[in-house]
């Protein structure tokens, strides 16, 4: 009976530790995870390193893929806390969704990291201009791009935006809702 009881414990742990244990090497062959020692190699693997995560992120974010490239993000912050690339792409996708707050707040931790980055200055300057009605604010960020080294075709951009900023600032105009990027 004792026996019996054993061999009914040990197959039901067996049953359930295997199944949890066994994965797929590159190679094609099974390998366990914490019964063999493999559980870190599997973790690495599982993984993907910082640079990996970010270009996940933004091909998600091309494709339009908001919750995916939200996921690429946050996991890559788990890696970096304060990862300005991230921070920045994070930023952009919550301006699009309509959190303007939450947005400027990602900008500035990216630039609190890195205060030249081109994603979260544009960025901040869209929040500060487009959702808060911060125009002035938006033309110094906005300043502070052009002198950092840009595509030609993004400072043609920023310029064009930036002279409609400072038309409306010498106008005295209300700040503009644009359809966002």
């Amino acid at each position: 009976m004792t026996a019996a009881l054993f061999l009914v414990g040990f197959g039901a742990a067996l049953g359930y530790f295997l199944p949890q244990s066994v994965r797929a090497r590159g190679d094609g062959s099974p390998t366990g995870d914490f019964l063999t020692g493999t559980r870190e190699e599997a973790a690495r693997a599982e993984a993907p390193d910082l640079p990996v995560l970010l270009q996940r992120g933004r091909q998600a974010m091309d494709a339009g893929e908001w919750d995916r490239a939200i996921g690429f993000f946050r996991r890559a912050l788990e890696a970096d806390p304060d990862e300005p690339t991230a921070h920045a792409s994070l930023g952009l996708i919550l301006h699009r969704a309509g959190h303007p707050d939450r947005a400027l707040k990602s900008f500035e931790r990216a630039l609190a990291r890195d205060p030249t980055s081109p994603a979260a200055l544009w960025g901040k300057g869209l929040v500060l201009y487009e959702s808060l009605g911060k125009t002035a604010e938006a033309v110094r960020t906005w300043e502070a791009l052009l002198a950092q080294e840009i595509s030609k075709e993004d400072r043609d951009h920023v310029l064009s935006i930036l002279a409609e900023a400072r038309q409306r600032l010498a106008a005295g105009a209300p700040p503009v809702e644009r359809l966002r990027r």
